[in-house]
């Protein structure tokens, strides 16, 4: 781009006046240009100048190509056995390749693609029995998880609902300099709901804070009353989890008083399992993604919001919840009690 006679006035003018910007000025009015060499191009010409001598480009001995052959492939395959987590730059940090040929080869001769690793909570190997236990005692039992089958849980709702940084994007022609304001303590709302196949129970708003007075205070005042219209409310089965609200002695005393051993107490109910929970793995999900629309402006609108989502729930849907339950609880006892949702 800059021949012989322009690099030699740049190299010579930087020396005389020892600024860049100078030079560039120099520049244009010496060459009657709009533009001038950048900063970087002015340097390089007058350090080539002083390693050399001489203000001739540099002879750029260019990296040999790599050859696409078999013992490439077979390193690249080798290294992705051993790790299948390397990066293509720790790769070619390795082999005599440049990433676009360790990318082609990973797709089109290996067959290899890039997963993203799934994500899911911890299981401890204690787990595992007690998880196994819980699908024998439904078999035991015979339970019809679509009828008679009562499961409940609480969950935080947020005013806000959250902030996904995936949608942090605007179009324009330059980049916004003020940010997004979100609240450092957003407010919520605890929102307890059961529900079985026929019918949900709820939702009830915790106003303060969920402890085990609290908690029973809401089964005795709220959920048992709504639970006695059924005339077989007596084969109901009722499930929590082991949160600390629900372990109070006299919650566990109170429930197993009214469903006697129908009650799956902290000793039936495996810990770290909200994938056996319809109420986690089904109903608060499906909440979220609705109660936001129209997103509230205070946290009575967000409730009532969740009142008019939980109303519209049909019959259909419950029992559709409950069958992928029975469906999980045969995948339980395939993988011996370990993960299964990659398999539904």
């Amino acid at each position: 781009m800059y021949g012989i006679e322009k690099r030699i006035f740049l190299n010579d003018s930087f020396n005389k006046l020892k600024s860049v910007s100078k030079v560039q000025r120099a520049y244009r009015s010496e060459f009657k240009s709009k533009s001038a060499p950048s900063y970087s191009v002015i340097m390089n010409i007058v350090n080539n100048y002083k390693k050399s001598g001489s203000v001739h480009r540099k002879s750029v001995l260019s990296r040999k190509r790599p050859v696409r052959c078999d013992d490439l492939i077979k390193r690249i395959s080798e290294l992705y056995l051993g790790d299948p987590k390397l990066s293509l730059r720790k790769i070619q940090s390795l082999v005599p390749a440049s990433i676009s040929t360790i990318r082609n080869i990973a797709r089109e001769d290996l067959n290899l693609k890039p997963y993203k690793v799934p994500r899911s909570f911890q299981l401890l190997s204690t787990d595992y029995a007690k998880r196994l236990k819980l699908a024998g005692f439904f078999d035991s039992r015979r339970v019809n998880l679509e009828t008679m089958f009562i499961c409940s849980d609480e969950a935080f709702f947020y005013l806000h609902g959250g902030h996904n940084i995936q949608n942090d994007r605007i179009w324009g022609h330059f980049q916004p300099e003020e940010p997004v304001q979100q609240p450092l303590n957003d407010s919520k709302v605890m929102v307890w709901c059961a529900f079985s196949g026929n019918k949900v129970y709820g939702p009830y708003f915790f106003e303060n804070t969920v402890n085990g007075e609290t908690y029973l205070e809401m089964l005795k005042n709220f959920f048992w009353p709504r639970h006695l219209y059924y005339e077989k409310k007596q084969r109901y089965f009722f499930q929590q989890d082991g949160a600390p609200p629900h372990r109070c002695k006299l919650v566990q005393e109170w429930l197993k008083d009214k469903f006697g051993d129908r009650f799956l107490d902290s000793s039936k109910w495996p810990p770290r399992s909200p994938d056996l929970n319809p109420c986690d793995f089904s109903l608060w999900g499906d909440l979220k993604s609705k109660v936001y629309n129209p997103r509230p402006k205070t946290l009575q609108e967000l409730k009532d919001n969740i009142e008019r989502e939980i109303k519209i729930f049909s019959k259909t849907d419950l029992k559709s919840i409950f069958l992928n339950l029975k469906k999980r609880l045969v995948l339980l006892k395939q993988v011996n009690g370990r993960h299964f949702e990659h398999l539904l």
